[in-house]
């Protein structure tokens, strides 16, 4: 039975990497698709214009540039496509113009779906225009695809026929030419790189990873030294998180974004140096054991090295090589970033613009802020680059799957194999492409859960302390952050309380870690948005009353989310792990090394407790449908713990195979 289980953990990761190769028709079919967008780099307008299609990327230059930063705009469609292209020109009108707060009028009915909630539902008369712009403060209107009867004011720019789905023209509403009119040029918003920026992101990467490599030393004073790959992987992972939260410190001290670029820069290099004059730095040795591999290993090896190079390739050329292209990644992140670098801190328009309540206002700031940081080394708030950013949380992501796995004493084949067989699901590497923060979660929720295993079962102070930084930083991440600590700290519990004794104060204290870390790093920005009260469309009250009224959506829930669950895109690692699980409890026979029973069993077991709690929000939905909620962000959910279920098989595997299962 053991041999069987053995075979079985490590086979289904061969599974995995086989469905991922099966699929890269698709992903490599993306990639061409967008070649004449990255082939058009060097001209960033010229990527616009291809990039976006009907939107009026030109009209938007024009009017960055004639607008006051503080004017508010009122977009104006016609109500043909309001679902698709009008939908787009309005959030990328939010996007351009930031922090300019822009409104939008189309004659379309609401039909009060989540889409209708966004415009203003009005017919297109002089009297109608005019009443919804002075009811949200709007002196400027930008019609897009609709000519304008001439009371509504006066036309002073336009681009194209003002009547074509590419064209419009900006005008200032009758009486109100003062709210609208920059005292000379007007400080552009939308701007780019210039030809230094390969020296800029050295320095913006180089700096986080400064700091991540200083808490690396502090924890080897705690008795963990991890090696090259895995010091350089939680170096960025937790340098860039600690970065932003000193950002946010920085930015409620007032202290401007220009000077927080300064002091952090010097406190990094004078924190680092004297860190390292004390000889507290990371061990760079080998992780685990040293082994004689046969050719046909090598060469195995090899291939998944291939593999996971050109994987890393395609994100990087997918998420760098053109302008941000996924809704979420531009409305929801970027958006922020760029008033963030813009305004020159944290302001109101971030947290507190009805206007782009779409952004989800409540959502933490790790990525926005990061971003910024990025944006403010480059000199402009270049989108196109932030994708370099995620290309390195992808890296981070499988390095910290292959050091730990190295670090249990597994073969370096299996080490590889496993981190292959996490990054080549085309959910996880569509997210980096896309550059999603649930891939940034994945990271974070990759060391909280790996570094709790290893803590727990070695009872390392060093190996607890990177799991809390990293399990601290994931409600910093997300607002789904908070439903993941809580996750991992019940498994924890589950886990450690069924032995007693010495494991279960164990795992008290590692509860305690993660609560300590979470209110230290991200407890400032929830107790910040609970103060400005800060609303989320997304849900409805989260109430019992709400829950009963709703409760008949959860078989339909259940249905969607397996079926998410099941398919190929997650190389069938959900219905892989639950059918090994059943395995081991079928043999009822567990290994005891570092990171056998109970410990390991935290992964899977936190996985399945996020997952269920998740499908549960599910009922609070106020989607109109609920189904599209589901189905548009159950897959990025499951992407964020994807991790747990490899760390389970490979390690499992690996302790079966120490103790000569085969």
């Amino acid at each position: 039975m053991r041999r069987w289980r053995r075979s079985w953990a490590l086979l289904a990761l061969w599974v995995m990497v086989a469905v991922a190769v099966a699929m890269l028709p698709g992903p490599l079919a993306a990639l061409r698709a967008s070649l004449p967008v990255i082939g058009r780099w060097a001209d960033p307008d010229a990527q616009h214009r291809l990039q976006l299609g009907d939107v009026p990327y030109d009209l938007l230059r024009q009017a960055d540039a004639l607008l006051p930063r503080d004017a508010a705009v009122l977009l104006v469609t016609d109500g043909q496509d309001v679902r698709r292209r009008e939908y787009s020109t309005y959030h990328r009108a939010l996007y351009y113009l930031a922090p300019r707060p822009v409104w939008w009028l189309s004659p379309a009915p609401p039909d009060g779906t989540w889409e209708a909630r966004w415009w203003i539902s009005a017919p297109l008369t002089a009297g109608a225009i005019q009443e919804a712009a002075a009811g949200r403060g709007a002196g400027c209107v930008l019609a897009v695809g609709v000519t304008l009867p001439e009371e509504v004011g006066r036309p002073v720019a336009g681009t194209g026929n003002q009547s074509s789905l590419a064209g419009g023209t900006l005008w200032h509403l009758a009486g109100q030419e003062s709210s609208c009119l920059a005292e000379g040029p007007s400080p552009a918003t939308i701007a780019y790189a210039g030809p230094a920026w390969p020296l800029q992101v050295a320095v913006a990467v180089g700096l986080a990873l400064g700091l991540g490599y200083g808490a690396l030393r502090i924890v080897a004073r705690l008795g963990y030294r991890p090696g090259r790959v895995e010091a350089a992987a939680l170096a960025w992972v937790l340098g860039a998180g600690l970065l932003t939260v000193a950002i946010w410190w920085l930015n409620l001290w007032r202290v401007s974004f220009k000077d927080q670029r300064i002091i952090l820069a010097f406190g990094v290099l004078a924190a680092t140096g004297l860190l390292s004059r004390r000889g507290a730095g990371p061990v760079v040795g080998r992780c685990g054991p040293v082994m004689v591999e046969d050719r046909p290993t090598r060469a195995i090896r090899a291939l998944l090295l291939v593999l996971l190079v050109f994987l890393f390739l395609y994100v990087l050329l997918m998420s760098a090589g053109r302008p941000l292209f996924i809704w979420d990644s531009w409305v929801n992140w970027a958006m922020k970033a760029r008033i963030i670098f813009l305004e020159g801190g944290v302001t109101p328009a971030v947290y507190a613009d009805p206007s782009r309540a779409v952004a989800l206002l409540d959502y933490p700031l790790l990525v926005p802020l990061l971003e910024a940081w990025l944006f403010g080394w480059l000199g402009a708030p270049d989108d196109r680059l932030v994708g370099v950013l995620f290309a390195l949380f992808y890296l981070a992501l499988a390095g910290t799957v292959f050091a730990g796995v190295r670090r249990w004493g597994a073969r370096p084949v299996v080490a590889l194999l496993a981190a292959v067989a996490l990054v080549s699901m085309n959910h996880v590497a569509g997210l980096a492409a896309s550059a999603f923060t649930d891939l940034v979660v994945a990271a974070l929720a990759a060391v909280a859960g790996l570094y709790l295993v290893q803590g727990l079962a070695a009872g390392s102070p060093g190996g607890l302390l990177v799991a809390a930084l990293a399990g601290g930083l994931l409600p910093w991440a997300k607002r789904e952050g908070l439903v993941l600590l809580g996750a991992l700290a019940l498994a924890t519990l589950l886990v450690s309380w069924w032995p007693g004794g010495a494991v279960r104060r164990r795992g008290l204290l590692a509860v305690a870690a993660l609560a300590v870390a979470a209110g230290l790093l991200a407890g400032p920005w929830w107790l910040f948005a609970g103060r400005q009260a800060i609303a989320n469309d997304a849900f409805l009250p989260m109430t019992p009353a709400t829950f009963l009224d709703n409760a008949g959506r959860l078989p339909a829930i259940a249905g969607l989310m397996l079926g998410q669950l099941a398919n190929a895109r997650f190389g069938f690692v959900w219905p892989l792990v639950a059918l090994a699980g059943l395995g081991v409890w079928l043999g009822r026979n567990h290994p005891s090394g570092p990171a056998g029973s109970p410990f390991l069993h935290l992964l899977p077991l936190a996985a399945f407790l996020y997952l269920g709690v998740i499908g549960v929000t599910y009922v609070f939905s106020n989607y109109v449908p609920y189904q599209q909620h589901v189905l548009a962000s159950v897959f990025r959910l499951a992407s964020q713990v994807a991790a747990w279920p490899v760390l389970w098989l490979a390690g499992y595997g690996t302790e079966l195979e120490r103790e000569g299962g085969d």
